[in-house]
């Protein structure tokens, strides 16, 4: 199985142009998204899309298809494939979704299909949660009606979410727990075999070591796994946002390790349940630049695939407490009182909502250092952290970025990254190690902490990168600075 890269593209705020629809407008953006060197670009279900913002069904952005279908066209004439995120809880919305947008298309609307479809809308809204015959033949029949719709349109791959409750967890037969998603993965293969299937979870305990076992057992139900705990390790509610201090590095190391040897696991740091990777779990202050870097590093020098929140490859810190009040929480007073009763200060609290609170992805992509668009919320350090800075700037993330793929893939040290590498955690820093038959050796040294750690002493090896990078190696030293990863 080939190592796969995933850039999950947030079609509202990549390119909010003014007088492009966000298919074209991102049309427009192509030779970004192709500098990226990605394999799939991640996009929201434009149906569920539809049904959200526009409970009226008029011709809108979301529902342009024609535009829709140039961008996928486009993204796969460079070797990009684009992949809608279906939310399997959710099949009723993009189902009534579809209906409309056919009959916009159509225009067979009347009175009476009006007056059905307010029914349907009443019958079918309540989410699929539990696994009833009656709700997994249907949801059967929706399914192919969103897979095949999609494929119309050039759609081959689909990444599924919100599909636990079809798990059986009162078995331990193998083909009977996982048997509601083997009748999906077939569902979608025999709508189109080369369609490539995804299933993504943060319940990660249902996945360990499922490959394994479904190679056992002869069951072939996906044909990756994209997992995104890591994005928000003991991250479950507010009290949780406030009582974070600091990356756990050894439950970091936990969580990874397991999945970190297999191109058929997708990782990311990033998602739509918390917020932006670095101001969560790096340096916002002194190091942004550095704890940017090195959480890349992790992320993709293992032997796993993994997946990049738009704006990860730039070290985007998220928001500021000078934009808080945009973050829509209906309960912000009820809140930061309930907290300031458990002494908890109102500046505390609102750093965790900075910090944590997925509603602060919503933030304008930052194309250049103006701010262009006041719909959105800005990023902070906009001035600094922007695409037209980073390209020219030779000590950017964005170019550090596009450094470590060209290792990767395309440099001489490439065969390195064939084999399957030793990891280990000691004193805080991570390892990863790769050897080849001959017995020449390429390692990893990740410090993920905010302060300096002892570093191995192998004067043996050369340094080739690192996340420090205009600081001049004469060897391995004997200190790793905060943030300090090398190769």
């Amino acid at each position: 199985m080939k190592k796969i890269s995933i850039y999950e593209l947030n079609l509202s705020t990549f390119n909010n142009k003014k007088g492009l629809n966000k298919y074209l407008s991102i049309i427009e953006k192509i030779e970004y998204l192709k500098s990226l060197n990605i394999d799939i670009l991640a996009i929201d279900d434009i149906l569920l899309k539809c049904y959200e913002i526009n409970r009226n069904y008029e011709f809108n952005d979301w529902s342009n298809l024609q535009d829709f279908k140039k961008l996928v066209e486009l993204c796969s004439a460079n070797n990009i494939k684009t992949m809608p995120t279906i939310n399997i809880a959710k099949l009723k919305k993009s189902i009534i979704a579809k209906k409309h947008l056919i009959s916009i298309y159509r225009n067979k609307s009347s009175e009476n299909e009006s007056n059905k479809n307010d029914i349907e809308s009443y019958l079918l809204t309540q989410e699929f949660l539990v696994p009833t015959i009656e709700n997994i033949s249907n949801l059967s029949v929706f399914l192919k009606e969103i897979i095949s719709f999609y494929s119309v349109l050039g759609i081959k791959g689909f990444i599924l979410e919100d599909f636990e409750f079809l798990i059986n967890k009162k078995t331990n037969n193998m083909k009977s727990k996982f048997s509601f998603l083997l009748d999906i993965y077939r569902i979608i293969k025999h709508i189109n075999f080369s369609s490539m299937v995804i299933w993504k979870t943060k319940q990660y305990n249902d996945f360990l070591n499922i490959i394994d076992i479904a190679n056992q057992n002869d069951l072939i139900f996906f044909d990756y796994i994209y997992l995104t705990h890591l994005s928000d390790i003991n991250l479950k509610n507010s009290w949780d946002w406030i009582k974070f201090n600091k990356l756990n590095v050894k439950k970091l190391f936990e969580l990874w390790k397991p999945f970190c040897n297999n191109e058929q696991y997708i990782l990311s740091l990033s998602s739509n349940y918390s917020g932006w990777v670095v101001n969560k779990y790096g340096d916002n202050l002194s190091f942004y630049k550095e704890s940017a870097k090195s959480l890349l590093m992790f992320l993709m020098l293992a032997k796993n695939s993994y997946s990049l929140y738009n704006g990860d490859e730039l070290g985007i810190l998220g928001t500021d407490s000078n934009n808080i009040f945009n973050l829509n929480n209906i309960n912000f007073n009820e809140e930061k009182r309930f907290y300031q009763s458990r002494n908890i200060s109102s500046q505390k609290y609102i750093e965790s909502q900075i910090k944590f609170n997925p509603i602060t992805l919503q933030i304008e992509f930052p194309w250049t250092n103006n701010i262009q668009n006041l719909d959105f919320i800005q990023p902070k350090l906009r001035n600094k952290i922007n695409v037209e800075q980073q390209l020219t700037s030779k000590d950017s993330t964005f170019n550090f970025y596009s450094n470590l793929v060209r290792i990767l893939n395309k440099s001489k040290y490439s065969i390195y990254f064939k084999g399957f590498p030793k990891v280990l955690l000691c004193n805080n820093l991570i390892s990863i190690e790769y050897s080849t038959s001959e017995n020449k050796k390429l390692l990893i040294l990740l410090n993920l902490n905010s302060f300096p750690i002892k570093s191995y002493i192998w004067n043996q090896y050369l340094i080739l990168s690192s996340s420090y990078t205009n600081k001049y190696y004469s060897s391995i030293p004997e200190y790793l600075s905060p943030y300090e990863c090398l190769i």
